[in-house]
This record gives C-alpha cells, structure tokens and sequence, in this order.
C-alpha cells in the first residue's frame, strides 16, 4: 500500500513538474570534434550521451556545438575542442534580459544569431547592450514574425570587452516585444 502511495505521489510530482511554463534559460556551448574512426572518414552522423539523452548532428568534419553540460561525456569519448570557437545562448526570451548571457573575460564576438520562436514580431527591433536597455553592442536588429536573423558584421558597434572581467550582456526590444519570444545565440572567441 505505501509503495503504491509513493508511486502515485511521484507520478502526480512528475506531471506538475511538466506542466509548470518554462523559464529563459542560458546555455554554453563548446565546439567538439570526434576522434576519426579507424579506417573510416569524419562525416555527419547524429551522437548523443546516453546520461542526459542530448542528441547531436556532427557536421562534414565530425564536429558538433555540444552543450556545457555534455563537455565531459564526450571529452570521455576522446572528442577534442576544436580551436577557439564557443557560443552562449539564451532561449525564451519574453522581456528585458540582462543576467544571463555572461561572456568570459577576454570574450570578442564573432556573431549574434536571433531566432523568434512566434508569430509576433519584436517592435523595434532587438537591442543588445553591456548595461541594462544599452544600444553599445547592437543598436536595433530587426526581428519579425518566426524571424531567424544575424546581426551583419556593419551593425555589430562592439565586439571586444575586458581581458580581465567578464561581461554581461543586455538583451531587450527597441520598442516592445508584442507578446514574442527569441532565442538568442552569441558566437564568441577568447583572445
């Protein structure tokens, strides 16, 4: 009879935790390529770590944007980082962000990639700054309706930040964001 109780209790526990809506989230991303297997050539193929259940498609050379907590599964599996490339990303973004997207010290953007989740369009445009509503990165990127867009290199005002402190980054709508939700992804090197 208790373990009845139990089960249903975890079940019901379960369910809440599914329906619950789903906060913005930041992601850190690491670029690894697979070891060559013997006698065979690099090329696409999907991966995964059977511990998280994070599926990959590796590209032409064997190499995947694999998320942070997935790094050291795959370094098991003899992946290596390929050089100096790694990306950050925030999903769900519904209104004035500033606490999440943290690039490291000596961070230089490579660039900005926004993909709107709705049919709403961001009013204005997206304004990426370093301090909260700031302009100094990217003025205004316009975001339509299910856009997905970069920021061309013209439009990118800063990419270089402190060699000694990280940097936060502000994300927010010119003028509104008309019920739209982004996803924001920052390509960045570290010098």
């Amino acid at each position: 009879m208790t373990r009845k109780i139990f089960t249903t209790l975890g079940l019901i526990a379960m369910l809440a935790l599914a329906v619950m809506p789903q906060q913005a989230r930041a992601d850190a991303n690491v670029l690894l390529c697979a070891p060559s297997p013997t006698g065979e050539a690099p090329g696409p193929r999907r991966v995964s770590n059977p511990v998280t259940g994070n599926t990959y498609s590796l590209n032409g050379l064997g190499c995947a944007l694999i998320r942070s907590g997935d790094v050291g599964y795959f370094q098991s599996q003899g992946y290596l980082p390929a050089g100096n490339f790694f990306s950050i990303a925030k999903t769900g973004i519904t209104a004035q962000d500033f606490a999440s997207l943290v690039l490291p010290a000596g961070a230089y953007i490579n660039q900005i990639v926004v993909a709107n989740t709705t049919a709403n369009a961001v009013t204005g445009g997206i304004k990426v700054g370093t301090t909260a509503g700031g302009t100094d990165v990217v003025a205004a990127l316009t975001c339509a309706a299910n856009c997905l867009t970069f920021v061309a290199d013209a439009s990118l005002s800063k990419r270089i930040f402190s060699a000694t402190a990280a940097q936060t980054l502000s994300i927010d709508a010119v003028t509104g964001w008309n019920s739209a939700s982004v996803d924001v992804t920052v390509f960045y090197s570290l010098r």
